[in-house]
């Protein structure tokens, strides 16, 4: 592909890590910087690439790997960003990219506020330094955001998107759990099950049996998805375990069951449930606390 016919590319990031002056930040305002930039400077073939919602941290955004395969195929002449921390926040990934990707592909990058253009060769030794603050700077907002979301947890607030099942969220407080008349009576069942010393599988084989609709057929009637009416019935015994295991259904909230391992991996620690810090009674129970805990101490008698 000949160079003037070689896009020019206007990449935009906007996530939660980059603080709360969101109108400095917004799409809006990048693009406008971006197209204003390119315009004054001769920059022609433009185009948008956007990352709406998407953390700095990886690289794992759909714009972005849009645009990487696209300079991968030679379609890209020149990238520009905002600042460098639109490009990203993650230190190592940022510099890959700027001093070894995008030389090796013939691309030229520009990161406007940062006075950053690679065609001059002066700017490259302060650029690692810059990547260096702006990952510090994601770090720092990730831990104010996690520690706001523990104290409203241990406050009892219940902040996960969806309700577990046999719950609802409160239509007063969406924060808050009541119980789904729909739904309880399974919960229930399968704790009356476990009670009468069903296995996992027994459970599960018993449910299909009975044709008792699996949790994902409600998902589907209230999302429109979850697609699977051959096997509405087909409970998986991993969901039953944790159905009997969860202290949800005794009035209690669980707290970092499952954390992630640092802020540049999605990977998750996983906590056992005797370990899981918990608040107790933030909602009404299915299960009566004394029942719960005989549910327990059954599951324990089989697995010792």
């Amino acid at each position: 592909m000949e160079k003037d016919k070689k896009v020019t590319a206007l990449y935009c990031r906007l996530s939660k890590d980059d603080g709360s002056n969101s109108e400095s930040l917004s799409i809006r305002t990048q693009k406008a910087m971006l197209m204003e930039y390119a315009t004054r400077n001769g920059f022609g073939n433009c185009q948008y690439y956007v990352d709406d919602g998407y953390s700095g941290t990886n690289s794992d955004r759909p714009a972005f790997q849009e645009l990487l395969d696209d300079i991968r195929e030679g379609k890209v002449a020149t990238v520009i960003t905002k600042d460098q921390s639109r490009l990203g926040r993650n230190h190592i990934e940022t510099g890959t990219y700027m001093e070894i990707f995008f030389p090796e592909h013939g691309v030229r990058y520009i990161a406007i506020n940062d006075g950053y253009d690679s065609n001059e060769q002066s700017q490259m030794d302060i650029a690692p330094f810059r990547n260096i603050i702006n990952e510090m700077y994601a770090k720092d907002t990730s831990r104010k955001i996690k520690s706001a979301l523990r104290t409203r947890k241990k406050s009892g607030k219940y902040i996960s998107s969806g309700a577990p099942f046999g719950y609802q969220k409160d239509p007063a407080d969406h924060n808050h759990l009541v119980i789904d008349p729909n739904t309880a009576p399974v919960v229930e069942y399968i704790y009356s099950m476990a009670e009468e010393g069903l296995g996992l599988h027994r459970i599960a084989k018993r449910l299909h049996d009975e044709k008792v609709l699996k949790p994902c057929y409600y998902k589907k009637e209230m999302f429109g998805r979850f697609i699977d009416d051959e096997k509405m019935y087909d409970w998986d015994s991993a969901y039953i375990s944790q159905v009997l295991h969860s202290p949800v259904y005794a009035g209690h909230i669980i707290y970092e069951a499952k954390p992630t391992v640092s802020m540049k991996s999605k990977k998750r620690r996983y906590i056992p449930f005797e370990e899981r810090a918990i608040v107790p009674n933030t909602h009404e129970a299915i299960i009566p606390q004394d029942r719960w805990e005989n549910v327990q101490r059954i599951l324990y008698s089989r697995s010792s």
